[in-house]
């Protein structure tokens, strides 16, 4: 649903579709650290899976993965999608 999400928004923000690889990219693995903390909020998936701490081990990892992919999101203000990764790993930091 993320990459989904991130790929339309982005063509209706006027963003070419030969470009929609990165962006896709960057919705699936938003979409990741979603489904990690969010695991870690309701105790079940990961954390489960991982424990607590392996869990949020892997929200971090995520998180840093996420935000590398920002700077292959050419000529965009990317500002916003940083501060919402950051929001979502503060939920269990």
């Amino acid at each position: 649903m993320f990459e989904a999400s991130v790929v339309c928004g982005a063509l209706a923000a006027g963003r070419r579709a030969e470009g929609a690889g990165a962006w896709r990219e960057f919705g699936a693995d938003f979409g990741s650290l979603f489904q990690v903390v969010d695991d870690i909020l309701d105790g079940d998936g990961f954390a489960a899976e991982l424990g607590v701490d392996g869990a949020r081990a892997l929200a971090s990892e995520t998180a840093r993965a996420t935000r590398a992919r920002l700077p292959e999101l050419a000529d965009a203000d990317t500002s916003v999608l940083d501060e919402l990764v950051g929001e979502v790993v503060a939920r269990v930091a």
